[in-house]
């Protein structure tokens, strides 16, 4: 969690409440109060509470019982030293929470040491990064901002009355270096971390305070306050100077139009008067484009934003010192306020009933929870003014408030619970019918959802069963394989759950199905497409769950399981008794389907996908039990798929109903691009289609890595080539795989595809042919790589496995992207003395990665060399890794 609980500085908790409550009761407390976050931080799948106060900084579990503390002077070495600000972050992407703690000891008039700290979910100090001397380094927040896979850490720091330096720094924290800064002349603060331009990269938008002591940069003073905006590489996109005092903000989409509004909220105190207003700023150029006038000389105090009345617009929710709570609309109109002397802290539905509720801290000690009417309905006394936060700490499925004041106080939610009833999800694995009794069912389980009395911790396997005439909700249909639900009471008898009452059930899975970009949610994929806010180029994301319908892809979309796996997201046909129905037809283009279970189009010319748009990539899925896996047609209309990519798909299995395909591909000129798939049943395509990769591919296979095209899986292919051979060891058959006419693949795999990884690091400088001319060895070098290289290279000449000429420090090789050259080597002096010559290998290496190339000779080819003539050699090897040579290391 981060502060003001995203990187939008919204204070929205978007996660709510499972259970429902009737109030909260203290669950515990501890004097370590102060700043407070929580966040996974031990890996253990369970929420911990981070606190830091003065010098301290420490962990507590959900009782409130410290795990560790820790002195940061004594970490940092830094006399004095005191936190300053906290984030949590998994900073270098390995799935595990770090804790990140700007310190310093904030004294005036001089500069002082300033250090970010990181700790683990142990209390272990991980990496310390100094940064530049001021007075202190408050807020930091931290996100991977140049995509890297590990987070970057935006800190602004403040210089007091030595004026200097003041403004935003950024460092990695891989190195610790510091990657840019921008000085600026008010104190500033690092507001929120987001794409408010939708470019794809999450821009910095900084507010600031003006102290009004003679410092300026940049064009800006400090004497008055601005708002600035940055990108990720420190580029200052904007500043827009408002008021003489403060500026603080937020970025939310208000007006659901997927194009974020940055909301700023004007400070002006009485010894620089001036009104306090709130604005809509522009996110092109931080023009104002709304205002809300506010109060002259009273300061807001807190505010949160979320759309808290269901009209799918978002509200402003603010308190303020002339004590009054305000709810302002997405064109900041005034709709609705309250009497109330405190500081808004968040807003969740804290209490489970679907609503949002807002959380208060009030000036007479209180924390409140108000509805979404401004009514309270729930307040605990504390024993002093503080702050608070919600999140899930306590196991039990309601959310808690956690304040901090003298001390720190957690409240957790009360109200009824169902002490006998079990909640479970999982895979149904067999089902079987007891005469005169209804179906029993067997499901392996993925997760418990409610187990009370702790019945199935470590349980694989659970049996499920209900007798006729029960009220539960049971969906008709289930099958072998379906991913389901299940909530009943647990069974004394021969079985584990059994389903007696109304609430309980045992339906499939409907997960919900989410456009990424408009933030709406689904249950069915095809209302997601239908949906008016859909558009071209959307993201749509599948849940887990079974979907049954059949699914018109019109747009041009990415559609794709949540998870990755197909095995867990299943989409099957709603109608499969009629002649061309498919589970997918697209007729759009740029369409992308990944990671689905796709089955049940089992009648004639039915398919799991019929493709009729170009340029669409099918990757990642399990086709099961269609009459065509998938067919390059729409059923009987004339609208034929081409160009794009099928890969790393399984066709595993056909209904039997004709024409029983795993791949039908109609017309010629299609050049649709098919490769890495498993065929466990057969394919069918006319000319003009590619059945490998049409670029090589760096991988590995058997823990060897190789270049070389790849092509498909085929279950019968030793049947059709007994006496085909694996070229070397690189996985691939020496047979080419005919498929229907003139198509075929030329380079078919040995087994199945997840045997070979594509990887990452391969290297930039390849050779791609040898040959002899002129009394030379001739071969040929391939920048590979994403940018330009040179520099120098070694190079080894292997005859029979054995070197006999090594050069080192090939000078000035330059290639840019993708440019090749040929290269001619040695002398007819060389070979004068080699016989029974069998095959010969020029090794390369550059920048410290080796490309090997082997290719079959014979002693003519030595005599074209000493007679000075020309022989090109058809390669047997594409690739072969150094480790199969002996004698090379």
């Amino acid at each position: 969690m981060h502060t003001g609980y995203d990187l939008n500085n919204t204070r929205y908790y978007p996660f709510p409440s499972e259970t429902s409550v009737s109030g909260f009761n203290l669950s515990g407390t501890s004097p370590n109060k102060g700043m407070i976050l929580t966040g996974d931080i031990t890996g253990n799948g369970k929420l911990e509470l981070v606190s830091s106060f003065e010098e301290k900084v420490c962990a507590l579990d959900k009782d409130g019982n410290a795990l560790w503390s820790n002195n940061v002077a004594t970490d940092s070495g830094i006399s004095g030293a005191k936190v300053n600000a906290i984030d949590l972050a998994d900073m270098d992407g390995d799935g595990v929470t770090e804790i990140a703690v700007g310190v310093s000891p904030r004294i005036s008039h001089v500069k002082n040491q300033m250090q970010i700290l990181f700790y683990n979910g142990n209390g272990n100090l991980l990496k310390t990064i100094t940064t530049v001397e001021s007075k202190q380094i408050a807020p930091i927040k931290c996100e991977d901002l140049n995509g890297d896979g590990t987070k970057e850490i935006v800190a602004t720091v403040s210089a007091g009355y030595m004026l200097k330096p003041r403004g935003v720094y950024v460092y990695d924290y891989t190195t610790g270096s510091e990657l840019w800064h921008y000085d600026v002349g008010p104190s500033v603060y690092v507001d929120s971390i987001t794409d408010i331009n939708n470019d794809g990269n999450p821009e910095i938008i900084l507010g600031s305070s003006s102290p009004h002591n003679g410092n300026s940069d940049h064009g800006t003073d400090d004497s008055h306050s601005y708002v600035f905006a940055f990108d990720k590489d420190g580029n200052n996109l904007w500043t827009e100077q408002i008021g003489w005092c403060g500026i603080l903000s937020s970025v939310a989409d208000l007006n659901g139009d997927n194009v974020p509004e940055i909301i700023s909220f004007r400070f002006q105190n009485p010894y620089y008067p001036g009104p306090n207003n709130v604005y809509i700023l522009d996110p092109a150029n931080g023009d104002i484009l709304d205002t809300y006038n506010g109060p002259t000389t009273k300061g807001w105090k807190g505010w949160a934003i979320a759309d808290i009345n269901s009209d799918g617009k978002r509200e402003i929710v603010v308190g303020n010192e002339d004590n009054i709570l305000r709810v302002l609309d997405h064109d900041l109109n005034l709709i609705d306020s309250n009497t109330m002397s405190g500081t808004v802290q968040a807003i969740n539905d804290i209490n489970g009933d679907g609503k949002e509720e807002i959380i208060v801290c009030t000036d007479n000690n209180r924390v409140v929870i108000l509805d979404n009417k401004l009514d309270e309905l729930w307040s605990y006394e504390l024993g002093g003014t503080g702050n608070a936060i919600v999140s899930d700490l306590v196991p039990g499925g309601a959310n808690e408030v956690i304040a901090s004041a003298d001390k720190l106080y957690v409240l957790s939610g009360t109200g009824e619970e169902e002490e006998q009833d079990v909640k479970i999800k999982g895979k149904v694995t067999n089902i079987g019918y007891p005469i005169s009794f209804p179906p029993i069912y067997t499901i392996d389980i993925d997760d418990v959802i409610e187990d009370p009395l702790n019945k199935f911790n470590g349980v694989d396997e659970i049996l499920v069963s209900y007798d006729w005439g029960t009220p539960a909700e049971i969906d008709s249909g289930i099958e072998i394989g379906d991913n389901v639900d299940v909530y009943g009471a647990y069974c004394e008898g021969g079985y584990d759950i059994t389903l007696t009452k109304s609430e309980h059930y045992l339906k499939r899975m409907e997960g919900t199905v989410y456009n990424i970009d408009t933030g709406e949610s689904f249950t069915k994929i095809q209302d997601a497409i239908d949906a008016s806010g859909t558009d071209n180029g959307d993201t749509i994301t599948v849940d887990p769950g079974t979907y049954t319908e059949n699914v018109n892809v019109y747009k041009s979309l990415t559609i794709k399981s949540t998870s990755g796996d197909s095995e867990d997201t299943i989409v099957q046909a709603a109608v499969a008794n009629q002649n061309y129905q498919n589970v997918f037809t697209v007729t759009a283009d740029d369409v992308k389907i990944n990671g689905f279970t796709i089955r049940g189009a089992s009648y004639l010319w039915c398919s799991g996908i019929g493709l009729g748009g170009e340029d669409c990539i099918i990757s990642n899925n399990t086709f099961e039990d269609n009459a065509l896996g998938i067919w390059n047609a729409v059923g009987g209309s004339g609208i034929y798929g081409s160009d794009g990519a099928i890969r790393n798909n399984n066709f595993s299995s056909s209904s039997g109903y004709y024409p029983s395909k795993a791949i039908l591909l109609e017309t010629s000129n299609n050049e649709i691009e098919i490769y890495l798939n498993n065929f466990m049943i057969a394919s069918e395509g006319l000319i003009d289609n590619c059945w490998n990769s049409t670029e090589e591919i760096t991988y590995t296979y058997n823990g060897n890595t190789f270049p070389s095209h790849l092509g498909n899986y085929w279950d019968d292919y030793t049947e059709k080539y007994p006496s085909a051979n694996e070229i070397g060891s690189t996985g691939i058959w020496d047979t080419p795989y005919s498929i229907y006419s003139e198509d075929t693949d030329y380079y078919p795999l040995v087994k199945k595809f997840e045997n070979y990884n594509s990887v990452e690091g391969a290297p930039d400088l390849i050779i791609t042919d040898i040959s002899c001319a002129r009394g030379c060895v001739c071969y040929q070098i391939k920048n590979q790589g994403k940018e330009a290289i040179s520099g120098e290279y070694t190079r080894t000449l292997y005859v029979n496995t054995d070197p006999i000429e090594k050069v080192d420090g090939y000078e000035n090789v330059s290639l840019y992207e993708g440019q090749e050259q040929k290269i001619f080597w040695g002398s007819s002096a060389m070979f004068s003395s080699l016989t029974d010559v069998t095959n010969i290998t020029v090794c390369i290496e550059y920048n410290g990665k080796k490309s090997c190339r082997e290719e079959e000779w014979s002693e003519d080819d030595v005599y074209n060399i000493l007679n000075n003539g020309h022989s090109h050699l058809e390669a047997i090897l594409e690739a072969i890794d150094v480790e199969d040579i002996p004698n090379i290391n």
